[in-house]
């Protein structure tokens, strides 16, 4: 038999090439249809925005009868910068229940704003969540929401109260990517934690459908860890859970055992790379690997399935600090498995707090220097600055900025002691970081929504010029949504606040009430001489969601009876004694002008004869409104002057800024000894879409509708506004008078400030008085720079009963 040698290698040569061209002809094409993801990507978050809310409290301890203070941080959660989008934030105080005890809506300016909230006597000894959020952020769930736990002692009933049906135990398993695959060796991270949500110390053991033990596991930190093993087909697996210091045993399922899918293991592969690693069964070719991070592509690459495994390495490099998203996609382009990394963010502001001496006498002036640097230069910075008496009830701890923008706000869940993360690297750290990845991954989409190229649901519109007031209006005989129908708000007062809403084909309807501010009563209404078949319903503002933070069970904290006592004197004499410092407001700086600007006739009638009755006024002393009967009805006419000649308009008519939709019939029955002002506008005004071409207003001397009767079919409800703005109290010992005065002074918190803000040269200073309480305190600072930089500092000082050094 001849062989011809040259052939032979020449046809093994072209069919090489032949498969070379093939694998590159697939890889090309896996290459172009992966882009497709890439782009549905981009696409979707280019008309994404998300927002972050911060707050800061001046403590996270209280007793019932203090006031809490606060300031709101918002940022743009994909650069940390403060945002400018929402000017709300939503604020809110949650029992043991999650029952909504408080509520209230800040104002916020260039991505901050403060306020403060009475806690009244009525709240029991417990732990509460705070929780704060913008009226955009309630579009993409409560998961986004700021939320943390604060204490309030009643020293009247210290007691507390039990959450209704807690929880002794979670126990939750996470395979990592998601999935656990039948005979591959999955890494499966676990997380137990109590009724308060905090992590346990336990021994467990993971055990099949024989009682035989396959694998045993225990936390490394905050009741979080990891285990590996091989689970086979077709087996259900449980885990035994032993709590150490309870003899309770609790037992939880494994996720099921699938047959077919993929798996992904993230490992560590040398100075500066991660593997990733892709496991599957029953299926072979492309596999993608898509990694994201605050809405940004990181890396985009193709991996070929070869003997059920294909691998990835990843340069960190290329990965911007904070949290990533590995995303594994199929060869149908469908995402199979997923998980989260973490880069390690430096700390790039320092903030630094300096007192002028170490120690201080009682009503002694403390001067606190404070200093921003970024990256070891001067920087400017957005600063808040509590300083209050720590003891076994007021600790220094407390919700650092930085840590919350890096790792809490990204994660779900509750993440315990967030500070632990961000000590100096090492290896416990390391993995326990890594273990929290593999818990509390979640993202802010879906990847079907991204991949149809649906848009996220919007139900609420961003309040980019101060609160909105939404509602729906319905027919009253039908129950249907009506629309096109023109609504009005006001607000009973001397200062006119109206504003008018068109229903939207749904029913809906939005009045944007810049301006609006604190508690009072509103009402809504159509014009009833046109539509009055309608009624009318208002939303609630807030979140109905439940907070996602477990308050956890109270117990009465072990320090002594004489501690509890001094608390509870300290706060009574300074709510007897500065009582009214504690209730003083800024004054406002909205505009008051009305929206029909100024008017060109104004009567004080104060200034003219009095009459019995307002027809009468009218005719005396207005010359530019007529008024004439008909059919036992008045009617009222402004005489308008126009180029053509005068021309008789029907003006809006107005009462302590609530419209008067009658012909004046109402008006007229009306006592003029209530009324105090009367304005005359013959100009054209415009609210919202609507056109008045005259107006009259009057203002009684109370401003509250005195006597009037409103019409049954319109709605009025009390209605808050934004939160009127308190100012913190810190008395003055500048004279020996004042430093000798016997009026006690027995602050904890001796000062709060939300607008401290270092200048050019990255300096500021803040200066204040002690009280009567000796003691060891605290100054907490929290910041953020322009840029999205946050930061944090604290420090402390001594007071005592003898001259400071």
């Amino acid at each position: 038999m001849n062989i011809r040698l040259p052939g032979i290698m020449n046809s093994l040569r072209a069919m090489a090439i032949f498969v070379i061209l093939l694998i590159s002809l697939n890889s090309a094409l896996a290459q172009q249809n992966f882009t497709q993801v890439k782009a549905a990507f981009e696409r979707y978050q280019s008309g994404a925005y998300y927002e972050k809310v911060f707050i800061h409290t001046d403590r996270e301890f209280y007793l019932a009868g203090e006031l809490m203070w606060f300031k709101s941080y918002n940022t743009d959660a994909a650069t940390n910068r403060p945002s400018v989008l929402s000017k709300v934030t939503y604020l809110e105080l949650f029992d043991a229940n999650k029952k909504s005890v408080l509520q209230t809506k800040i104002p916020i300016n260039g991505g901050s704003g403060n306020g403060s909230v009475f806690l009244p006597l009525s709240l029991q000894s417990g732990n509460y969540v705070l929780r704060a959020y913008t009226s955009w952020m309630m579009n993409f769930g409560p998961d986004l929401f700021f939320e943390k736990k604060i204490t309030i002692l009643n020293s009247l009933s210290p007691g507390g109260v039990e959450p209704v049906s807690a929880l002794s135990y979670d126990v939750q398993f996470f395979p990592e990517g998601g999935n656990l695959l039948a005979n591959v060796e999955n890494k499966v991270a676990f997380r137990v934690t109590n009724s308060g949500g905090f992590g346990e110390s336990f021994r467990g053991a993971v055990i099949d459908e024989r009682n035989d033990t396959v694998a045993r596991f225990q936390p490394l930190k905050f009741g979080i860890g990891n285990f590996s093993f091989m689970p086979a087909a077709n087996k259900k697996y449980r885990a035994i859970v032993y709590v150490k210091g309870n003899s309770q045993t609790v037992s939880a399922e494994l996720p099921t055992v699938r047959t077919s899918g993929y798996n992904l293991k993230v490992i560590t592969a040398g100075p500066g790379q991660v593997n990733v690693k892709v496991n599957s069964v029953q299926n072979s070719g492309p596999v993608y690997l898509f990694i994201h991070n605050r809405q940004q592509t990181k890396v985009a690459e193709v991996g070929v399935i070869e003997n059920g495994t294909a691998s990835f390495n990843v340069d960190i490099a290329k990965l911007d600090e904070g949290i990533s998203h590995f995303t594994i996609f199929n060869s149908d382009l469908r995402p199979v498995a997923e998980r989260l990394y973490f880069k390690r963010p430096k700390r790039q502001l320092a903030i630094q707090a300096t007192t002028d001496k170490r120690d201080y006498s009682q009503r002694n002036k403390v001067n606190i220097g404070v200093e921003a640097q970024l990256n070891n230069r001067p920087a400017e910075a957005d600063m808040s600055v509590a300083i209050y008496k720590l003891d076994s009830l007021s600790s220094a701890s407390g919700t650092d900025f930085f840590n919350y923008q890096w790792l809490s706000s990204e994660l779900k869940g509750n993440v315990e002691q967030a500070d632990y993360y961000f000590r100096e690297s090492g290896s416990e750290i390391d993995q326990a970081l890594d273990n929290l990845m593999l818990t509390h991954g979640w993202r802010r989409f879906q990847w079907t929504d991204v991949l149809k190229g649906q848009e996220p649901v919007i139900n609420h519109i961003p309040e980019f010029d101060g609160h909105i007031i939404t509602g729906t209006i319905k027919d009253r005989n039908t129950g249907r949504p009506a629309s096109g129908i023109m609504t009005f708000l006001s607000i009973p007062s001397k200062r006119t606040q109206i504003y008018s809403s068109r229903s939207d084909e749904n029913g809906k309807i939005r009045f944007f009430t810049k301006g609006l501010q604190g508690p009072g009563e509103a009402v809504v209404q159509t014009n009833l001489m046109q539509d009055s078949s309608y009624v009318i319903e208002i939303s609630n503002p807030f979140s109905e969601a439940l907070p996602q933070t477990l308050a956890g069970v109270f117990k009465v904290p072990g320090v002594s009876y004489s501690l509890l006592q001094d608390h509870h004197v300290n706060t009574q004499v300074q709510n007897v004694y500065f009582a009214n410092k504690l209730r003083s407001f800024k004054a406002s700086s909205v505009d008051s002008t009305s929206f029909y600007g100024q008017p060109e006739f104004i009567y004080n009638l104060d200034d003219f004869v009095r009459f019995k009755t307002t027809e009468e006024v009218l005719r005396e002393y207005v010359p530019a409104v007529v008024i004439f009967r008909q059919r036992n009805n008045f009617n009222v006419v402004v005489d308008k002057k126009t180029a053509s000649g005068p021309v008789g308009s029907v003006p809006l008519i107005i009462l302590d800024g609530v419209p008067i939709f009658d012909r004046g019939n109402k008006i007229m029955a009306y006592d003029p000894a209530k009324i105090q002002r009367l304005e005359v506008s013959t100009k054209n005004s415009f609210l919202g879409d609507t056109t008045f071409n005259s107006i009259v207003n009057f203002t009684s001397f109370k401003g509250n509708l005195e006597g009037f009767e409103l019409d049954p079919r319109d709605l009025v409800i009390d209605y808050e506004g934004l939160q009127l703005q308190r100012e913190f109290f810190s008395p003055l010992y500048e004279t020996e008078v004042e430093r000798s005065s016997r009026l006690p002074d027995m602050r904890q918190l001796l000062y709060w400030s939300p607008n401290v803000r270092t200048d050019k040269n990255g300096k500021s200073s803040v200066s204040f008085y002690t009280s009567d309480q000796s003691g060891k305190y605290v100054v907490v600072i929290q910041g953020i720079t322009a840029d999205g930089k946050p930061g944090s500092a604290a420090a402390t000082f001594e007071v005592n009963n003898s001259q400071g050094n």
